[in-house]
């Protein structure tokens, strides 16, 4: 079970980033669980390390492709110090076509490799994609649709219908809906749960409370309005959900305090 201390939440906006793409080659993996609305790829090019998602642990090594799909929550334990990965993660409106062919389906969780062999052809574009970079749109659909085509060659394709695809729905809804006057019974009711079932089943997979993961979603995106300084305090917080300037720096206060912790 996800101890508190490993919880983390929606990913940061990407100001940085090209096209909302990270794409690049890293020698360690995550170690805290998160979890985001992104499709992620990790490309073993030599090492071990174990993935683990929504609770399952798949040891992995060279040739192999571990896929996340949105809001499945997720960590890595470097098994090995030669470990070196490409890690792609990518919006989900790349997956647009994906939908249109497949409809809402997941990709399973590990793609073997057999020593690099099976998964030779995902390798070739994942570098020839690096080397051409990502500051074109263009050029970064086509890659990600041959990258998707190679995929489906050699890993499973499902329909999700477990507790985990209605988690992705929930998360879904709250990520569109954060600014609203939104809470934990009206979301458990929406989804046909009673308020102690929805409470336990949101904690096991977030690894926090609905509040506090509410909170943090409205006060990023807090963090983001006030970059413009000609918006004002109260009127950011009360956009962003926030009843009142009171209750924002309550929430910030007990962010911050959260995570200073050692």
């Amino acid at each position: 079970m996800m101890r508190k201390e490993e919880s983390a939440y929606l990913e940061k906006p990407w100001q940085d980033r090209a096209y909302n793409i990270y794409f690049f080659k890293q020698p360690a993996a995550t170690p805290n669980a998160h979890f985001h609305s992104r499709f992620e790829l990790i490309y073993i090019m030599e090492g071990q390390l174990d993935a683990v998602i929504n609770g399952k642990v798949t040891p992995c090594s060279e040739g192999d492709v571990i896929i996340v799909n949105g809001f499945e929550v997720h960590y890595y334990l470097t098994k090995s110090e030669n470990l070196q990965t490409y890690a792609l993660t990518i919006d989900d409106l790349y997956l647009h076509d994906f939908y249109q062919l497949h409809g809402k389906k997941h990709f399973g969780s590990s793609c073997p490799g057999d020593g690099g062999k099976t998964n030779e052809r995902v390798k070739d574009i994942i570098l020839r994609w690096q080397e051409y970079g990502i500051d074109d749109l263009m050029a970064n659909v086509g890659y990600f649709n041959l990258l998707l085509a190679e995929l489906l060659k050699v890993c499973n394709v499902y329909e999700p219908s477990n507790i985990w695809s209605k988690s992705a729905d929930i998360l879904q809804y709250i990520q569109e809906h954060y600014n609203e006057d939104i809470t934990m019974e009206k979301v458990a009711e929406k989804w046909g749960y009673t308020r102690e079932y929805f409470s336990r089943m949101f904690n096991k997979l977030v690894g926090v409370n609905f509040r506090s993961y509410l909170n943090k979603i409205r006060l990023e995106k807090a963090e983001i309005l006030l970059k413009d300084k000609t918006r004002r305090v109260s009127d950011v917080v009360y956009d962003v959900g926030f009843a009142n300037t009171v209750m924002y720096y309550r929430a910030l206060k007990k962010f911050r305090k959260e995570n200073t912790k050692a």
